[in-house]
């Protein structure tokens, strides 16, 4: 019987790559600002690139473990990790018998798989681990979102109280179809500065985490792509300020 296997960490990253592509393309346009309907197409886009970004994150470390039991049983599903030692894959094999591996955290997932490859985990308070953990943190509020009020300068300085504003500000340029004075989150944050660094964020994460587990993957594709984009939105804002 002919089987396939589907490649589900590509498919995710080319997605988010398209997503925050799109958002690029409207937030290049200056006119744009003042249609609220376009605002709301670039809103989509960035969810829906954060929510790819992290499907890229979930999907590439399960699949990680996968390849590890193929290889380790003669299957060839995964040449870039064909270096590591059989000993080191036959554990990864085993990780899915562990009690409550499903359920355990996606960057738990990679610092277990870093451990049991015989390596140091990921340090969890310097990049690029805490670029991911907000990476995740973003997308969580966003699945997990409760109503809640977000305070507002009575000055109209549009000075946001959310958290998400000391976590996040200064990492990436904002929004550029927004109010300079609305509330940083969602308004300023959700734009195609916050898509590309999310991206660009993961794929950094996920090629480190291959070289540290003593791999190789190479992603180098799709931020050539995106970088592309990311010119032209740049090109963008640098006419509209002169």
């Amino acid at each position: 019987m002919a089987r396939t296997l589907m490649h589900w960490p590509r498919e995710h990253l080319r997605s988010a790559v398209f997503f925050a592509g799109r958002s690029a393309r409207i937030e290049a346009n200056p006119r744009n600002a003042t249609k609220p309907e376009i605002g709301f197409q670039n809103l989509a886009y960035v969810i829906g690139c954060i929510h790819a970004t992290h499907s890229f994150l979930e999907s590439t470390i399960n699949r990680f473990y996968f390849d590890a039991g193929q290889v380790s049983q003669g299957i060839l599903t995964d040449r870039d990790i064909t270096v590591l030692a059989p000993e080191v894959l036959s554990r990864l094999d085993g990780a899915w018998k562990l009690p409550d591996f499903e359920r355990t955290s996606c960057l738990d997932k990679y610092d277990l798989a870093l451990l049991m490859a015989g390596n140091a985990a990921f340090d969890h308070g310097s990049d690029p681990y805490q670029s991911i953990a907000l990476i995740i943190k973003l997308r969580n509020e966003l699945v997990h979102t409760k109503a809640q009020w977000v305070e507002v300068a009575s000055t109209g300085t549009g000075k946001s109280r959310h958290r998400f504003e000391t976590q996040f500000r200064g990492r990436f340029r904002e929004n550029q179809l927004t109010w300079p004075k609305a509330v940083f989150y969602p308004n300023q944050l959700l734009g195609f500065g916050c898509a590309e660094w999310c991206v660009l964020r993961s794929i950094s994460f996920v090629e480190s985490f291959y070289t540290r587990a003593g791999g190789h993957k190479d992603w180098s594709e799709f931020t050539k792509l995106l970088t592309k984009h990311a010119k032209a939105a740049d090109r963008a804002v640098a006419r509209r300020r002169k």
